[in-house]
C-alpha cells in the first residue's frame, strides 16, 4: 500500500519547536506530531540556523524551497538551447554526453535528464530533435520508454 506524504504545516513545526524546548526527544517528538522519526530529523537539519530550531524561520525556508522547486527552475535559455541542439543535430551526441560538453565548454550544469525533458517537449509539439538521438537511446514517455528506430 503506498504512502501519503503531506508537508509539514506552519503548526505542527511550532509543536516541534515547543516539544525541542522540553528536551523531548526526536522519536517521541515523531509520535506525537504524527510524522516518522526521519521527519523530525530532516526538519530540524533543514530549520535550524545558528541559534537552533525555529518554527517561524523553518516554516519560511520551507515555503521558499517549494517555490523555488515549482518555479521552472529547467527552463533552457536560447544560448543554451543552440548548444544543445548544435551538439544533438551536428555532432549527434547523446543526452549524458551534451550534459558533460556543456560543462566543458560553456561551464553551465545541464543535467541530462532536462536535455531528455528539452527533446521530448519538441516532439510534443511536432519536432523531430528525437530523431538525432543516438540509434538505441530510448525517450521515456509517460511510465513506459518508446525505442527511437
Amino acid at each position: 500500500m503506498p504512502r501519503e506524504y503531506r508537508h509539514l504545516t506552519y503548526e505542527q513545526r511550532c509543536q516541534i519547536y515547543e516539544l525541542m524546548q522540553q528536551g523531548i526527544k526526536q522519536t517521541e517528538i515523531a509520535e506525537r506530531v504524527g510524522v516518522s522519526q526521519s521527519t523530525i530529523c530532516r526538519e530540524l537539519a533543514k530549520g535550524s540556523g545558528r541559534k537552533g530550531f525555529d518554527c517561524e524561520r523553518a516554516h519560511k525556508k520551507a515555503l521558499q524551497r517549494k517555490s523555488k522547486a515549482s518555479s521552472g527552475s529547467r527552463i533552457i535559455k536560447p544560448k543554451v538551447a543552440a548548444a544543445i541542439l548544435r551538439l544533438l543535430i551536428d555532432k549527434r551526441f547523446s543526452p549524458k554526453k551534451i550534459s558533460k560538453q556543456l560543462k566543458e565548454d560553456l561551464g553551465i550544469s545541464v543535467s541530462h535528464e532536462t536535455v531528455y525533458s528539452y527533446i521530448r517537449k519538441d516532439q510534443r509539439n511536432g519536432g523531430c530533435l528525437h530523431t538525432y538521438l543516438p540509434i538505441g537511446i530510448c525517450v521515456k514517455r509517460r511510465n513506459d520508454w518508446k525505442k527511437i528506430k
